[in-house]
């Protein structure tokens, strides 16, 4: 999720296999979402339930919508905006509804639908644009909009409606003399030379697809993740990590 490069380079990593990293996405989403069903309360019942949309979660999200987010093969950049598009609202609207059954409400009565930078609320009396089910877009945005006023920049790419911010306070951090550096979690931050490594941005809109469709819960996933690839003798923001093997690797299943 957070990548750094020397310049003129950029390492191989350790990979754990598209079987095992599936499995342990199923595994890790099920159980965050039975963890945070037990914390509001919900009861067994409630629990097993939650656990099964937490793995059908973990599985749609890992592996791209089962291809989706490629747009199925499209070639043309509407298609495959759409892909990525069909891959974040399934994901987050199926999850939304799951979440709604396994907590015994009606599964429609509130539903996140996710449309690039911004999650929508649907539901009859539901305000559209809510910040609970933004929290991850809002903390990203504030920080790239602050940094403005440290000479950071912004840009905007159409082809994957992300709002993207280099520089700035990121440089004192990260000096683009000698690093590449991003962040892809919502939004794509980055130090000067996001840009520079022809690799690092596809990296971290590989991420920001990944995020999008977990919604604030992609960082407990990259977490455990990451415990996980340390488990394993890798590391946590490299070797082992699947989601981190997928984007240096630039593929979904």
């Amino acid at each position: 999720m957070t990548t750094i490069a020397a310049n003129g380079t950029y390492g191989a990593t350790a990979v754990a296999t598209k079987s095992a990293g599936l499995v342990s996405s199923m595994l890790n989403s099920g159980t965050i979402n039975i963890a945070m069903n037990a914390f509001s309360g919900e009861g067994w019942d409630g629990a097993w339930k939650a656990g099964i949309v937490g793995l059908a979660t973990g599985a749609w999200n890992a592996s791209g919508g089962f291809g989706m987010v490629k747009g199925f093969g499209a070639t043309s950049d509407i298609g495959k905006l759409a892909g990525k598009l069909g891959y974040q609202m399934i994901g987050t609207a199926g999850n939304s509804i799951g979440n709604n059954w396994a907590r015994g409400e009606n599964p429609f009565s509130k539903v996140t639908l996710g449309v690039g930078p911004v999650n929508l609320t649907l539901g009859k009396g539901q305000k559209l644009l809510q910040w609970k089910n933004n929290l991850g877009n809002i903390a990203t945005n504030v920080f790239g909009l602050g940094n403005l006023a440290f000479g950071g920049k912004i840009n905007f790419d159409w082809e994957n409606l992300s709002l993207n911010y280099t520089g700035g306070i990121v440089d004192k951090f990260y000096d683009p003399q000698d690093w590449s550096s991003g962040f892809g979690a919502h939004s794509v931050v980055g130090n000067s030379g996001l840009f520079n490594d022809p690799t690092m941005y596809p990296h971290e809109l590989h991420h920001l697809w990944q995020s999008r469709a977990f919604g604030d819960k992609f960082l407990l996933n990259y977490g455990l993740q990451g415990i996980g690839a340390m488990l394993m003798g890798g590391s946590f923001l490299k070797e082992y990590n699947y989601f981190e093997d997928q984007a240096y690797g630039s593929y979904w299943w």
